[in-house]
């Protein structure tokens, strides 16, 4: 099947795409399928992976430091007991 530059030149494709349209309808669809559920898993991994991102100074601030020392001498004062 040698086809050259001429032969092509001849090719009427307006004739050929309305014999094909549902052929052509079909690819387009199928691309456009494609496209969307790629996209629509990549936005549903990325969301999982930042939620579970840990964010190492955002968690140091919210991590909650028990002073013994100070919990002593608030005993003291309250007069609580162990």
């Amino acid at each position: 099947m040698n086809a050259s530059l001429e032969q092509l030149k001849k090719i009427s494709w307006i004739e050929m795409l309305k014999r094909n349209t549902y052929t052509v309808a079909s690819v387009v669809i199928l691309c456009a399928w494609i496209y969307v559920s790629a996209t629509a898993i990549l936005f549903v991994v990325g969301n999982i992976r930042a939620a579970f991102n840990i964010d190492e100074r955002a968690a140091e601030s919210q991590v909650i430091m028990f002073d013994i020392e100070g919990y002593e001498k608030i005993a003291k004062r309250f007069n609580l007991k162990n």
